[in-house]
């Protein structure tokens, strides 16, 4: 099951896809600034999608397009783990597509040691049973080494209370995401035709994702991808600078 939120209205839809561990609601700025019927998905084992048994970027891909088939052809937005996504789902279903916007993610395998094996490590030793409010789960996560507040309150959009019992649970399947990080941080092999519709590829400036040396694997199944650079932004380019990132997006779109 895919649960998803959407807004507006006039065609073509514009789908959103998120990071791991985000949520569709991450995206609700930019899908309301947007004069369009809008998708914001949550991705399998995330949000209040069902979970799996295993990650695999094919299979997940194949289920997100399933979905969103009953708006195609649509406008495709992705960031990270949904930027791979996005771009697997351009690759096999270029039907399905009519613009793609790829946000601070290029179809390569990153190196781990980035900061989500800390993020990981901390939601993984978090004892729930002992959380009585949430800021005790935000107090824990900054000790283990999640300084920044924007990046505690984005994971701590996953951290659910029962109102009848008072137990705390994740949203998402952590377990299963950090067991498999290392595919989450990887492209798979595809042999399908490289995507030739309008393509672009929003990174941010101080961001270590979006890399000349990435470049050659970008063209190669996105030939007619643009590519622009946003100041003042790292990973979470619509977060960091989000005037700048609807600008962007609003431009590419309505062209």
């Amino acid at each position: 099951m895919i649960h998803y939120t959407e807004y507006g209205h006039g065609t073509p839809t514009v789908a959103f896809l998120h990071g791991v561990f985000g949520q569709g609601r991450n995206w609700t700025s930019p899908a309301r600034a947007l004069s369009r019927h809008t998708v914001l998905v949550d991705a399998p084992n995330h949000g209040r999608s069902s979970w799996t048994e295993d990650f695999t970027y094919i299979s997940m891909s194949d289920q997100i397009a399933e979905f969103l088939e009953q708006w195609a052809p649509i406008d495709l937005v992705g960031h990270s783990m949904g930027a791979k996504n996005a771009m697997l789902i351009a690759l096999r279903h270029p039907e399905m597509i009519h613009k793609l916007v790829l946000v601070d993610s290029e179809p390569v395998t990153y190196p781990p040691g980035r900061d989500f094996d800390v993020m990981i490590a901390a939601m993984q030793s978090m004892d729930l049973d002992a959380l009585e409010r949430r800021r005790d789960a935000e107090d824990w996560l900054e000790s283990q080494g999640v300084h920044s507040n924007a990046v505690r309150q984005f994971l701590l959009q996953n951290l659910h209370r029962d109102p009848k019992t008072g137990t705390w649970s994740w949203h998402m399947n952590l377990d299963l995401l950090a067991r498999r990080m290392n595919v989450v941080r990887a492209f798979p092999e595809v042999t399908e035709e490289p995507f030739t519709k309008p393509t672009l590829l929003i990174g941010g400036a101080e961001s270590d994702y979006v890399l000349p040396e990435y470049d050659e694997a970008l063209y190669r199944l996105f030939p007619n991808a643009e590519k622009i650079l946003i100041p003042g932004a790292r990973h979470w380019v619509h977060s960091d600078q989000p005037e700048l990132f609807t600008k962007a997006l609003k431009a590419f779109l309505e062209a």
